[in-house]
């Protein structure tokens, strides 16, 4: 690399005083770090390393794969915003004051961004350097008004002696889980909500999971897929599902012709996981008026006629998909292109791990779908003891992709051993890159025995996006929560139905209907009524301001 103008551009930079609340004395120049045997950030060694520049060259110094993160304070040049970039063929990620500038650890990301500082103020960095292909250059530029773009200069960078920042952790950077604090439910049933119905209430079954299962609606028509099973009862604290273990759960769908006032249901055998799985032939018509799809787990259908029958099931051909064998976990999440083209957002359980997304495409109606990007962390770099589903989707512009996913962390050492929340995550790509865009809410009070509880995301005919899901911790309610900035910022949560007897119930599953009423289905059980049934809210969002 020709570095023979970088001492002469530096030099033209006139450094601010050092902020009165940083004293010198507890500061050293540099950052403070970690180095890792592998490249996901893991094996960390003991001796910490101090970086005083962001321009090095290791070569072969530290052998061809390894990873390091480097922390402390950066001091802003600059009062406005100040763009970083990096020339690195290794991967790379700069957090600046909170804020992740430049997200490029995947060869492929983003090698640039920008920030707001303050001039002269110190403000939290972390530098995150995956060496992935043996080069093990580090560059990292900076460029503001007025000023050339020039290597980011030793003399901004500090660590604190006595306080330094741990950067020893174990896990692909992005991965390290956040808990900010979201408000749980609070106060009684909504004034939108118009009336609650039955949709299935078998005695002595136990009807479950609506949003495992799949939603359709034509007009006034719509269907709900669930699972069956046999109730046997057992008193409202206990974990696990108040249903006869010994017996297998069966297929319902249940139908309605006049906007979900009444409903009527079937037995689908075919739903079953008991029928061998068929090589998809492809020309599945994704575009015909009275189309279904549906993903269920290793397989999926499809129905011309309004789900009143199935083609299927079809194992699933994933081409492209990388990093080991896996069983593949899939709801019902699509986005329909073109006739034959088709965008799904399923998951892999790899086994030794839990559940992680990804987003895939047909183009062949069925026959084969490609992988085309991670929603969660690629499977071999997340966290064994975090669990990535998706289960909706919304589309909020032509290559604007919203995935809402159940997440879930369950880690014994962990200052917080469990807990249960609703991430969403965008791509602006079509599914090819995804990024964090917000938490919504928790489905669980922290370090519950319980499982959480998926959402359901669906766009508003009035530009908003809305979730529901069930809040599992007390109080036992069914929520939802509202975003009018593409779900960036969410409101507080309202309650459309309280008065469930215990944490098993939600799942839901919502659409809107024409006349802008939206249905939200869902598995509930009352004090009075104990075995789980199938039950829908009809609610008005006009009425949520």
């Amino acid at each position: 690399m020709n570095r023979s103008n970088v001492p002469i551009l530096i030099m033209l930079i006139i450094w601010p005083v050092a902020s009165a609340k940083t004293p010198s004395g507890l500061y050293r120049p540099g950052l403070a770090g970690t180095f890792f045997d592998g490249c996901d950030f893991t094996s960390p060694q003991d001796e910490t390393h101090y970086l005083t520049g962001l321009d090095h060259d290791w070569g072969r110094q530290k052998g061809y794969v390894w990873s390091a993160r480097w922390a402390g304070f950066i001091q802003g040049p600059f009062s406005g915003d100040v763009a970083f970039s990096t020339a690195t063929a290794e991967g790379l990620r700069l957090t600046v004051a909170g804020s992740v500038v430049i997200d490029g650890l995947n060869k492929d990301g983003p090698k640039s961004g920008k920030v707001a500082m303050e001039g002269g103020k110190n403000v939290p960095i972390m530098l995150e350097f995956a060496c992935l292909q043996g080069k093990a250059q580090l560059q990292v530029y900076w460029q503001w008004e007025g000023q050339p773009r020039t290597v980011v200069a030793p003399e901004a960078l500090s660590h604190h002696v006595l306080d330094p920042i741990d950067t020893s952790r174990q896990s692909w950077p992005g991965n390290e889980v956040v808990f900010p604090e979201t408000e749980a439910p609070k106060g009684r049933q909504h004034e939108c909500v118009i009336k609650h119905v039955m949709v299935c209430d078998e005695p002595g079954r136990f009807a479950g999971w609506p949003s495992n299962g799949g939603f359709w609606m034509w007009g006034n028509e719509m269907a709900v897929a669930f699972e069956c099973g046999w109730f046997e009862d057992r008193p409202d604290w206990m974990d696990g599902h108040a249903r006869d273990n010994t017996r297998s759960n069966e297929d319902f769908v249940a139908r309605s012709t006049d906007g979900g006032l009444t409903w009527t249901h079937k037995k689908y055998d075919i739903l079953s996981g008991d029928h061998e799985l068929m090589t998809s032939p492809g020309g599945i018509d994704f575009t015909h008026p009275d189309f279904a799809f549906k993903c269920q787990g290793e397989r999926f259908y499809y129905s011309y006629d309004r789900v009143k029958t199935w083609h299927g099931p079809f194992g699933w051909d994933f081409r492209g998909l990388s990093g080991g064998d896996g069983k593949p976990e899939s709801r019902t999440v699509y986005f329909v292109n073109g006739k034959h083209d088709c965008t799904i957002l399923p998951g892999i359980d790899p086994g030794e791990r839990n559940d992680v997304a990804f987003c895939a495409r047909t183009t062949d109606g069925g026959k084969t779908f490609d992988f085309v990007g991670w929603i969660s962390p690629e499977r071999e770099k997340a966290p064994k003891y975090e669990r990535w589903s998706v289960y909706s989707g919304v589309r909020v512009a032509e290559n604007h992709l919203i995935a809402a996913l159940q997440r879930k962390y369950n880690n014994p050492t962990g200052k917080i051993e469990r807990l249960n929340w609703i991430d969403l995550y965008e791509s602006r790509d079509n599914g090819k890159t995804w990024k964090f865009l917000s938490k919504v809410a928790d489905t669980d009070v922290p370090n519950s025995d319980f499982n959480g509880n998926p959402p359901n995301i669906l766009k508003l005919k009035d530009g908003r996006l809305c979730v529901n899901y069930g809040f599992r911790g007390k109080p036992f309610v069914v929520c939802a929560q509202f975003s009018s900035d593409n779900g960036r910022t969410w409101s507080k949560p309202i309650i459309l139905r309280d008065g469930a007897r215990n944490w098993d119930f939600g799942y839901p599953v919502s659409l809107q209907r024409p006349d802008g009423k939206v249905l939200t289905v869902y598995y509930f059980a009352t004090p009075d009524n104990r075995d789980q049934f199938i039950a829908a809210t009809i609610w008005d969002p006009a009425l949520v301001k």
